[in-house]
């Protein structure tokens, strides 16, 4: 029986992609045991309860506060570098230094945050656990982090971050990734890392059957939704442009619902409020997406920077067809023209794409049938216990 120990540093209810994938992997555990593999997850709620209490709905006012203290720390580096501190490497160094005081002996020790991987390896005492570490990213370490604090990505602060890099990557056994194309560009930014011993294995999700609500074909509304965390990287902002673009008696031909919460969500109510004249609702963070899913037509994502969305196979496997980013792992999960579109992270492109649609009376419906057969080809919960188990295997 191979021993694994997942170490997370985040809450596994929390309604975001991490935590949505590492508690589906949790839920797992009778799987990987009939694989002969002994998967444990470990994560914030092992150490502090978390509120069975707790409302995303009614947060908002605290929301508000942190996200405003958040903008106003991000202008400065100094500003950046104690929020960074405070909201995650502070986290990170608790995680770690519980687990450890637990003295576990395990095969491996498997870690799908930068920064909790680093944090183990500086306390790491010698052991023959190997270490793994997936990226979910486009394969820059950096990406997504410098997208969240840009102004840390400053020269004189990059001594320190090619150091973490180095040490880093110098201490683990494997890097893995949620799709190909990460992978492939991991080791063209990194080419002293060996490239035999990446990895990646596409996330995965539970078979479900869901009644779709019938579209009705006597209306003329086409019913968009994006789920994510409302921020400058998922490009909400975006979507929002490309709608008020459109003509006035265009853009009501079309709604959109954005599920999910974040610092840009004032931003984003007010642009719309002031530039767009179709229905846009603000429905802030729940714990499951699905009714909104079911009761749309086209799912939407014009993320700059991504790994291999949960969002999108969600609405994947509601039968929806994915209109999303020519970016990281995303082409994967896309076959462009039938089971959805694929563009830059450009609005003036999402644009004319929705143009489109309403001038050439595309099948929505067939597309969305299509989508929901390659997340039963690919992306199945099944297929991904499967690969994780050949992996912990070969190591």
């Amino acid at each position: 029986m191979k021993k694994v120990d997942i170490v997370y540093s985040g809450w596994l209810e929390a309604p975001n992609g991490a935590s949505k994938f590492l508690s589906g992997l949790k839920c797992s555990a009778d799987s990987f045991s009939d694989l002969n593999v002994d998967m444990n997850i470990i994560s914030k709620g092992d150490y502090k309860a978390w509120s069975t209490n707790y409302n995303f709905g009614k947060v908002k006012s605290k929301e508000t506060l942190r996200t405003r203290i958040f903008s106003m720390a991000k202008r400065t580096t100094v500003g950046s570098l104690l929020l960074l501190y405070i909201l995650y490497l502070k986290n990170h160094v608790y995680i770690v230094n519980k687990y450890k005081k637990e003295n576990r002996v395990v095969d491996i020790v498997y870690f799908h945050e930068f920064f909790t991987c680093y944090a183990y390896l500086r306390r790491k005492k010698k052991g023959k656990e190997a270490i793994l570490l997936s990226l979910h990213s486009s394969g820059d370490i950096w990406g997504m982090f410098f997208e969240t604090f840009p102004l840390l990505n400053v020269t004189w602060l990059r001594p320190l971050f090619r150091y973490l890099e180095r040490y880093t990557l110098s201490h683990i056994d494997r890097v893995g990734f949620v799709a190909d194309y990460p992978r492939k560009k991991f080791g063209e930014l990194y080419p002293e890392f060996p490239f035999d011993k990446t990895f990646f294995v596409y996330n995965g999700l539970e078979i479900k059957s869901f009644i779709k609500k019938d579209r009705d074909i006597k209306s003329s509304i086409i019913q968009l939704v994006c789920v994510g965390t409302l921020c400058d990287r998922k490009n909400q902002m975006g979507i929002l442009q490309a709608l008020a673009s459109l003509p006035n008696d265009l853009q009501k031909r079309y709604s959109l619902t954005l599920v999910g919460d974040g610092n840009v969500r004032n931003e984003l109510e007010n642009f719309s409020r002031k530039n767009i004249h179709t229905e846009v609702k603000f429905v802030g963070s729940v714990a499951d997406v699905t009714s909104y899913l079911l009761t749309a037509d086209v799912f939407i994502l014009l993320s700059k920077d991504e790994g291999l969305p949960i969002s999108i196979l969600e609405a994947m496997r509601c039968s929806l067809p994915i209109i999303s980013t020519q970016v990281a792992g995303i082409p994967e999960m896309i076959e462009d023209g039938k089971s959805g579109y694929l563009i830059p992270p450009d609005y003036q492109k999402l644009s004319l794409l929705l143009l489109d649609l309403l001038e050439k009376n595309v099948d929505l419906i067939g597309m969305g049938e299509r989508s929901k057969s390659l997340f039963e080809q690919k992306f199945t919960k099944e297929k991904m216990i499967l690969a994780y188990s050949k992996l912990f295997h070969s190591i």
